[in-house]
This record gives structure tokens, C-alpha cells and sequence, in this order.
């Protein structure tokens, strides 16, 4: 065989290789692209990407914010050296003070009405007594040199007609001994025992005059004595 003859098989052999290569790999498409493929993509055509200028911010800002003036009642106060003056809403309040910074007059209202009013009085340093006056009842208390209540008698509104009156009495070390309460025409009276380190060690209960309970403290528990008529009726044990 001439050599030309074989460079012209080889030739032809070469072509049907490369156009059977091409045929095949034609064949193969890229897969299609699915939808979650697509929501995945960055949707850069449609999408707004406008930043929001610093005025629009502002003003969406002041919209979030705008609320009815009554519903955000922040008040007001003032404080001087002669008292203290507050409101929020519909109350107010006002404290008139004395040289010392210690309070005369306070009183509470709510639109036009009284809700409250005190009254103090001093006498050598100390508050001597206090007048409360409140929309049913006028309450007055007494206090001694330690500002402990010693007397407290509720009036009606108007005053003259009392309605309950109660009277303590301390000891030696601040402790109440007594107390005295008187309500509705009945009088009720508490005497109360300590023992070491000023620790309760009995109470006895009056109505009347007529001695009703008397109770023994204990650790971890109380007696307590029942009274019928000057008998004793019973005894309950409660721990504390």
C-alpha cells in the first residue's frame, strides 16, 4: 500500500472519531433548574433594594411614636423649701413644710374632690398629733416623745360622732403592755407579758371586763385558754 493511500485512511479514521465524540456529548443537557433552585436564586431584577432615605426613617419613627397626649400622663412635680407639689392625671397632691423640713398640711385630691387631708402638730421636736380627714371619717392620733401612736379616735365625716377609739400603752422599752379598743359600744382590752429579750410570753384578752382567752407563748408553739363567765371552756394548741 502507498503511503499515500494510508495517510488517507488514517485521515478518515480520525474524522469519524471526532464527529462520534461530538454526536455523544451532545446528547448531554444541563439539568433543568428546579423551583426551589429558583427561590434560592438571588431575586435581583424584582426586588426593591431601595435604602429608605433618613428623613422617611424619621417620620416612620415619629408615627410609631405619635400616641394620644392623655394616654402618656407623665405629671409634674415641684419642689421648694416651704413643701413638695406633684400630679399625675387627675390627682394632685401637696406638702406644705414647716422651718425644720417637717411636714404641716398634706392633702390629696382627685379632680375637685378630697381624697385626704393631714394635719401635724409638734411640740418639743417631736409630731404631738395628727388629723386625718377623709371623704367618711375624720380620723385623730396622739403620739408620745418615742412617735409612737399612743391614742387614735375615728369620727364620722362631720366629726361629732365617734366611732371607734383606741388608746395603747408602752413600757419601758417601746413594748406595748396594753391596748384599749372601744367600737360600737363594746369595749375589748389586750395585756400583753414579756419575758427575756423583751420575747411575748402572754397575751390576756378582755370584752366587757370579762377576761375571754389568755395565751401562753411558747418556742415553737402558743397555748391559747378559753374563758366563759370566769371558766375556763377549753385549750387550743397552734404552733408559731
Amino acid at each position: 500500500m502507498s503511503l499515500k493511500k494510508i495517510l488517507c485512511f488514517v485521515f478518515i479514521l480520525y474524522s469519524l472519531f471526532i464527529f462520534a465524540d461530538g454526536s455523544e456529548n451532545s446528547d448531554v443537557q444541563s439539568p433543568p433548574v428546579t423551583e426551589t433552585e429558583n427561590q434560592n436564586l438571588p431575586a435581583t431584577e424584582n426586588a426593591d433594594t431601595t435604602v429608605p432615605s433618613g428623613t422617611e426613617t424619621e417620620n416612620q419613627n415619629l408615627s410609631e411614636n405619635e400616641k394620644d397626649p392623655e394616654e402618656y400622663d407623665r405629671g409634674f412635680y415641684s419642689i421648694q423649701s416651704s413643701g413638695l407639689t406633684t400630679g399625675f392625671g387627675d390627682r394632685w397632691f401637696f406638702e406644705q413644710l414647716d422651718d425644720n423640713g417637717r411636714p404641716l398640711i398634706s392633702v390629696l385630691y382627685e379632680k375637685d374632690k378630697l381624697i385626704e387631708k393631714k394635719t401635724y402638730t409638734y411640740t418639743d421636736g417631736y409630731p404631738e398629733s395628727c388629723e386625718v380627714v377623709l371623704p367618711d371619717k375624720l380620723i385623730k392620733i396622739k403620739y408620745n416623745q418615742k412617735r409612737m401612736e399612743t391614742e387614735k379616735t375615728i369620727y364620722d365625716a362631720e366629726g361629732k360622732n365617734e366611732l371607734e377609739k383606741n388608746i395603747y400603752t408602752y413600757n419601758e422599752n417601746n413594748l406595748l403592755i396594753e391596748s384599749f379598743l372601744k367600737k360600737e359600744g363594746t369595749e375589748y382590752i389586750s395585756k400583753y407579758e414579756y419575758g427575756p429579750e423583751n420575747k411575748p410570753k402572754s397575751k390576756t384578752d378582755f370584752v366587757n371586763g370579762n377576761k375571754i382567752s389568755y395565751t401562753e407563748y411558747m418556742t415553737d408553739k402558743k397555748i391559747v385558754h378559753l374563758f366563759e363567765y370566769g371558766k375556763e371552756v377549753g385549750v387550743i394548741e397552734e404552733e408559731i
